[in-house]
């Protein structure tokens, strides 16, 4: 062939040359993938991931019908008639239904078996016709569908085969996205596991909610008539009065469609009960939960939209520990700022040389304040915040807020698994007020992995537990790191509120990680680090692409640096991802050095996401 090339002009065989003696490599792929693109890869992905369950008429799909657009009720029957599932029947309720082409598109589906229309005498609501359907079904599962959304084809599939993994959990939930105005999927969100703290902040668990049939029928899921403006919200509060944790299943099935009559493009203003609505089933969920004389729930000021709430408690007395370190003129401005701090019961200025007697002086259950002199709180009702959030959570441990810096940029607002490559706030150096970032992460109280030991309130016994555990000291900035690892352990909480804020100023006393305690910290709890509850493990862990779809490569890069710092890390990891099948091809030639190894270990990884956005 490169003989023709005397046949052609000089110009021409040049480039010829080059086409054929270069090799060709394939072209990058972008970091970000846009979020269709995405979902296509993920459906071929768990395809094999998930296996198909044998049960006969496993779900009962619940859709009450009023007079919805006749385009979006075709496409979601096509959704449900196009499972690739079988076992499933799905009761439409005729709730008053007036229009022609609607009550045609009712028969049409009717004509499949699995199929079951209810005409209701009158229009009862959407409580009712909810109600209605539950009381008609028969599976042994309820999902409610709303009559203008869209499932994914593998979506039945995908929920049988993890509630079958999990021994058939009373409750679940998943991950969603939506169905933009102009047709297409986009805004996903990755949901963290039950969250008891940010539900009372926000309905996150609604699309698709997955109930056992029976017990919502002994619990009066879609009895009460105030509930309409949120039916899925009041079921899950029968449930989990009822000592019932939902299920998480981390998967998008589910499509919630934006249009002018929904509540996904409009929020409240589509349906104006809902605001009122909200408020009696968080408040009667917290009177079966016993805290109805501790918390109340608030309208959160921080989004500046209606249907988004915070919990609010009576400030207790709290003594306050002061951090050593800091010059002298942020310590005096620490001393005015707390003057005007009200329920400080005492103040505690720790020494480097006494700090360890102070601590040990108060009883196990007695909460303490800890902050840096270098921190200075924005408000004077910092402490009343901690204490909400805290008293909220019955098993919560440690309670932090938001820390900014002078420029209105994030410093901590909550840390992760896996940041960095080790735990860290993915926030950080977003600005203060970027409340549409990752499901809320900025506008709503949440549990989360841990948080910043310069202002924060942690219970006496856990933190001597914590400093008696990893041998450190209250200035270690790798104290937050076993205060997660301990709270995870002893099955404990600890969260977070960003309506406590503090401003840090410029530290001069900069203190590095200990090298060797990083080590022993990560032999002993490194197998966390690719696994947040409240993070979701797909999603980027750097700074530049934290909440956001991320490539394997890039999400690897982090934990590689970390596992090259140990030993062993094909080991290690092992057993931290808990089964050697998946990486059997790779491991059968392992690599002689340690960094190459991890680079291996961590180019294998396959996790892909998509930007959070908070729920309406």
């Amino acid at each position: 062939m490169l003989k023709s090339l005397r046949y052609v002009s000089r110009r021409g065989a040049a480039w010829l040359k080059r086409r054929l003696l270069t090799p060709r490599t394939a072209s990058p792929e972008p970091v970000v993938l846009p979020h269709p693109l995405w979902m296509e890869r993920r459906l071929k992905d768990r395809k094999s991931a998930y296996p198909r369950i044998q049960s006969s008429c496993l779900f009962s799909l619940m859709t009450p019908v009023f007079n919805p657009p006749t385009g979006f009720f075709r496409l979601l029957g096509k959704s449900i008639l196009a499972q690739d599932y079988p076992e499933w029947e799905w009761v439409i309720v005729n709730n008053g239904t007036t229009h022609s082409d609607v009550l045609y598109l009712m028969e049409h589906f009717a004509r499949d078996p699995r199929v079951k229309l209810v005409r209701a005498a009158k229009p009862q609501g959407i409580i009712g016709g909810m109600r209605l359907a539950l009381e008609n079904s028969s599976g042994r599962y309820v999902c409610p569908v709303d009559h203008d959304d869209r499932l994914y084809p593998d979506a039945l599939r995908v929920v049988a085969a993890c509630l079958h993994h999990k021994l058939w959990p009373m409750l679940a939930y998943t991950d969603e996205d939506k169905i933009l105005p102009d047709g297409t999927t986009g805004l996903p969100q990755f949901k963290p596991d039950w969250d008891s703290l940010l539900f009372l902040n926000a309905c996150y668990i609604a699309h698709l909610g997955v109930m056992d049939r029976k017990l919502a029928l002994e619990l009066g899921a879609y009895t009460d008539p105030d509930a309409e403006g949120t039916p899925d919200g009041d079921a899950f509060c029968r449930f989990v009065a009822a000592g019932h944790t939902p299920l998480h299943i981390p998967e998008i099935v589910y499509s919630w469609r934006m249009h002018e009559q929904s509540t996904a493009l409009r929020g409240v203003e589509a349906k104006p009960y809902v605001t009122a609505n909200q408020k009696h089933v968080l408040t009667s969920y917290l009177r079966k939960q016993g805290l109805q004389g501790t918390i109340t729930i608030r309208t959160n000021p921080l989004p500046g939209l209606a249907g988004s709430w915070k919990v609010d408690a009576a400030t207790e007395p709290v003594t306050l520990l002061i951090l050593p370190g800091g010059q002298r003129a942020t310590r005096r401005t620490l001393c005015d700022r707390l003057k005007l701090t009200p329920h400080l019961e005492s103040v505690h200025w720790l020494r480097t040389s006494t700090w360890r007697q102070c601590v040990e002086r108060w009883p196990d259950d007695q909460w303490l304040a800890l902050l840096s002199p270098e921190c200075l709180p924005m408000t004077t009702d910092w402490i009343g915040e901690l204490t909400a959030v805290r008293q909220a959570v019955p098993d919560a441990v440690m309670a932090g807020g938001i820390i900014r810096d002078g420029k209105g940029k994030v410093v901590s607002a909550g840390l992760a698994w896996g940041m960095d490559g080790f735990i860290a706030s993915p926030l950080c150096g977003y600005p203060i007020n970027d409340y549409a970032i990752g499901l809320g992460m900025l506008c709503f109280q949440r549990s989360v992995a841990s948080v910043d030991q310069r202002f924060c309130m942690i219970q006496a016994g856990f933190l001597r537990s914590v400093l008696t555990h990893s041998d450190s000291d209250l200035a270690d900035p790798l104290l937050p790191a076993w205060c997660a690892a301990l709270a995870r352990e002893q099955q404990h909480r600890i969260v977070f509120t960003p309506h406590a804020p503090c401003l840090l100023e410029n530290s001069h006393e900069t203190r590095l990680i200990n090298e060797s305690d990083r080590y022993r910290f990560l032999v002993e709890y490194g197998h966390w680090l690719s696994n947040d509850p409240y993070y979701s493990r797909f999603l980027g862990l750097s700074h530049e692409y934290a909440c956001q779809a991320v490539r394997p490569e890039q999400r690897a890069i982090a934990l590689r640096r970390t596992l090259s710092t140990l030993t062993d890390a094909v080991p290690l990891y092992r057993s931290w991802i808990g089964s050697q099948d998946k990486f059997r091809s790779m491991l059968e030639d392992e690599p002689h050095s340690k960094t190459t190894r991890a680079t291996a270990i961590c180019s294998s990884q396959k996790s892909t996401v998509v930007v959070c956005t908070s729920h309406a």
